[in-house]
């Protein structure tokens, strides 16, 4: 899978969720009542929810592998997944644009010095000039 399909389906599936911002919410009844084990989102003005996790009986919620996990870590890291997908693909899209403008660049820039090496030097001084803006221009813009 390129990077640009790890983008449009990054896109698809935060495109596919309950839309808003969503945040963690306590757990108003069940075994975890008044605990942050609820994901919630607005919507519209009006704040439901997203996903329960551990509403009537215990998931993980103890050592696992040496690792301490609580619902409360799982809750909050499921409420921020969706912002965080989001700017690590608006990130990448960012990233891949500029490596696309670089390679172009460094395309012109290699097809300079072939023509240069083709034709021994002929364009000359106002040739390299160019070719020495071309460079700058290209790290600006990169």
């Amino acid at each position: 899978m390129d990077n640009a399909e790890r983008i449009a389906e990054s896109r698809e599936a935060l495109a596919s969720i309950t839309p808003g911002a969503w945040s963690v919410g306590n757990e108003i009844d069940g075994i975890r009542a008044g605990r942050a084990t609820v994901v919630t989102a607005a919507v519209g003005g009006t704040t439901r929810r997203v996903v329960t996790v551990d509403q009537t009986r215990p998931h993980w919620d103890s050592n696992i592998r040496g690792h301490a996990v609580a619902a409360e870590s799982n809750v909050a890291f499921i409420a921020a997944a969706p912002a965080r997908i989001k700017a690590l693909t608006d990130a990448l899209e960012a990233a891949d644009a500029k490596n696309k403008r670089a390679q172009q660049a460094l395309s012109r820039i290699r097809s300079f010095v072939v023509i240069e090496a083709a034709t021994d030097g002929i364009a000359g001084p106002r040739a390299w000039r160019e070719l020495l803006e071309l460079i700058h221009h290209s790290s600006r813009s990169t």
